[in-house]
């Protein structure tokens, strides 16, 4: 069984598992529109050409 630390009145290993799966969402959402936005700028014309 798990215990939570209690600090400052709220379990704080339960706000720290928040903090993690958020920052791990942030990173997902930040990738795909990274790899969305090089591929429209590709699409567009803009990007690095192939030797195609």
């Amino acid at each position: 069984m798990m215990t939570a630390v209690m600090t400052l009145g709220f379990p704080t290993g339960q706000l720290l598992y928040g903090l993690w799966y958020a920052l791990l969402g942030v990173a997902f959402w930040t990738g795909g529109f990274v790899v969305a936005y090089f591929l429209w700028k590709r699409w567009r014309g803009d990007g690095p050409r192939s030797d195609g």
